[in-house]
């Protein structure tokens, strides 16, 4: 019995923690919502309010991350692609927290990918609408609209986008990456853009297996060498693809401990016969 008391006091922290944590990520959550409608309105230039409104965002995940203990160490940014320069970022998706690490770390102005359906989320939804290009994958007309969306971010508004090719989380007991959909490599190969990978880990030390309470943690937010696309089309997108795929994987095997099981027999390349 006595040797459950530490575990008891170890649990009662972290859900204390975790009631904290969410407090501190309400509040600058309701300014946010607030902005989202007042932003638009007071700053009549959709240039000058979509760049205020993701600068008051990376504001926020690096002020609750500071202040809930959360570490959030950047990696390799010599190789990035300079912030005045737009560009189509891509990386693994492994967790929740993978939102706050992105907000956090990159310099540039950028909005994310998100699927349609994050719009109807309880008031951060309306957070998703101003910060994001939303997308339903499976309408070629709300795909056709986000290309649109994005090719103005980028060439109107100085605005990156960032897309999480593997489309939802990974799991790791069973793979490293999942396959990766096309889209951001279409896109950046239409548009010229560069591509820059990252890759997020010991992220999922902050709720192990996507379970409450959560924990204070260190995250490690790592730039890989980004890949150039002048004078590429659309029928380059799929050796894009296969190309980052493994560079992303590569780099997950020698960063991220979750998957040292993998290490000596690497998944194969699901994209390799585009190589």
């Amino acid at each position: 019995m006595l040797t459950l008391w530490p575990r008891m006091i170890k649990r009662l922290f972290y859900w204390i923690y975790t009631g904290y944590a969410g407090f501190v990520f309400a509040i600058p959550m309701l300014i946010g919502v607030g902005l989202s409608f007042i932003l638009p309105i007071v700053l009549p230039s959709e240039r000058r309010w979509r760049r205020a409104f993701l600068a008051y965002c990376r504001f926020w995940a690096n002020t609750w991350a500071k202040l809930v203990g959360v570490k959030i160490v950047v990696q390799n940014e010599e190789v990035c692609v300079k912030p005045n320069q737009q560009c189509v970022f891509v990386g693994n998706h492994a967790s929740y927290g993978d939102i706050i690490a992105l907000a956090a770390a990159v310099k540039h102005s950028f909005s994310g990918v998100a699927k349609m359906e994050s719009k109807n989320y309880f008031l951060f939804g309306h957070v998703f609408k101003r910060s994001s290009v939303l997308v339903d994958r499976k309408d070629p007309e709300s795909r056709k609209k986000s290309y649109i969306e994005i090719k103005k971010l980028a060439f109107d508004y100085g605005i990156s986008v960032f897309i999480f090719p593997e489309g939802t989380f990974s799991n790791p007991d069973k793979e490293v990456l999942m396959p990766f959909n096309s889209g951001a490599f279409r896109i950046a190969a239409e548009l010229n853009l560069p591509i820059q990978p990252i890759i997020i880990t010991h992220v999922r030390d902050m709720m192990p297996n996507f379970k409450l309470p959560l924990r204070p943690c260190t995250i490690y937010f790592r730039y890989l060498p980004p890949t150039y696309t002048q004078g590429c089309t659309v029928e380059d997108a799929d050796k894009l693809r296969a190309q980052v795929w493994q560079q992303i994987q590569d780099a997950l095997l020698i960063h991220e401990p979750l998957y040292k099981p993998f290490v000596n027999n690497p998944p194969a390349n699901p994209h390799a016969a585009d190589l």
